[in-house]
């Protein structure tokens, strides 16, 4: 459609949108399709909140952040840009509720049919919020949160019951929080046949196949078909590592994953994001191996390979989002 009609804007945004959603895509090519396109339609939101998803992609966070105001300074109400633009300041900004709150409020008020909105909301609750409740031993906050998630995943679903981000999240719900193992499975398989090529849905559900349902060769056909999908990925790269060391009981034996992960700059930002989190849940004293991580964000590679080298000695505790039990200690080593 885009070769026919260049000038076909839904065309190109719904291409731009498979190439974004596709880990190997040519970024340069992606932006080769929409740059033409908003010199002539500056106003058009949904060029802009694609030219925004773009920049964040190559991480050029100012230029992103421009884009999605300008987008929602042209229609305040635009779903796409709401949501985006939130997860961005959330994940990016490190904004924890001031701002991001708002935006995806303003999405579900301008949208309260939409899946999208719904589980959008629900993945930042679930992943901002459930892990301090728990950590902080806030039963009845972390009760009341846990129930206002699920109840915004069972209506994404109820909306759309092939709705595969929904199945997918309610899926790590399930497994984190309520600790349903079979439950979780269920809905992990359920989106693997609705998107069988997603690779963060194929090691999350490796994770679950081999440590709930002790199904190592289905978590080992996952693992090696989202390596084969995105050789790069460094969250691909850390998990596998991980399963290395605990199907082969070497401690060493992931090494090779961790280091690879490094060479990714993703890596960087997934370690601040890891450390942002670390700080909300203990005092920066009580954890061991990180007393020495730099407070800016800007870490060098170098930095990071050797903080996930002292994981992979056993040297550095991991937060994690699930409890050891209700109230209780949420580290493991």
């Amino acid at each position: 459609a885009v070769e026919s009609q260049p000038d076909n804007v839904q065309a190109v945004i719904l291409l731009a949108e498979s190439h974004l959603q596709n880990p190997l895509c040519d970024l340069q090519s992606t932006e080769r399709l929409i740059r033409p396109l908003l010199g002539r339609f500056p106003k058009n939101p949904d060029l802009l909140c694609k030219a925004a998803q773009l920049e964040h992609r190559m991480q050029n966070y100012n230029k992103a952040e421009e884009y999605w105001r300008l987008a929602l300074g042209h229609q305040a109400d635009h779903l796409e840009s709401l949501v985006t633009y939130a997860w961005f300041v959330y994940s990016i900004r490190g904004d924890n509720r001031t701002e991001v709150e708002p935006l995806y409020q303003e999405a579900l008020m301008a949208h309260p049919a939409s899946e999208h909105a719904i589980i959008e909301y629900a993945d930042y609750l679930h992943d901002s919020q459930l892990g301090v409740y728990t950590s902080s031993g806030s039963f009845d906050q972390f009760r009341e949160a846990a129930d206002r998630v699920e109840t915004l995943y069972r209506r994404a679903l109820e909306l759309n019951p092939v709705h595969v981000p929904a199945l997918h999240g309610y899926a790590m719900f399930l497994r984190n929080q309520r600790f349903n193992s079979s439950g979780a499975i269920q809905h992990y398989r359920q989106a693997l046949a609705l998107s069988p090529n997603d690779p963060k849905l194929l090691v999350d559900s490796a994770i679950s196949e081999y440590h709930d349902a002790d199904n190592l060769p289905q978590a080992e056909r996952s693992f090696e078909k989202a390596l084969a999908l995105d050789p790069q990925n460094p969250h691909t790269l850390l998990m596998y590592g991980v399963f290395t060391e605990l199907k082969t009981n070497n401690i060493s034996a992931g090494t090779e994953y961790f280091e690879a992960a490094c060479q990714h700059p993703q890596m960087l930002e997934e370690w601040r994001r890891f450390e942002e989190k670390a700080a909300l849940f203990y005092p920066r004293e009580d954890r061991t191996g990180t007393d020495n991580v730099d407070e800016d964000a800007s870490d060098s590679n170098r930095e990071v390979a050797e903080q996930l080298e002292h994981y992979s000695e056993g040297e550095l505790e991991i937060v994690s989002d699930e409890p050891d039990s209700v109230g209780g200690d949420s580290t493991s080593d």
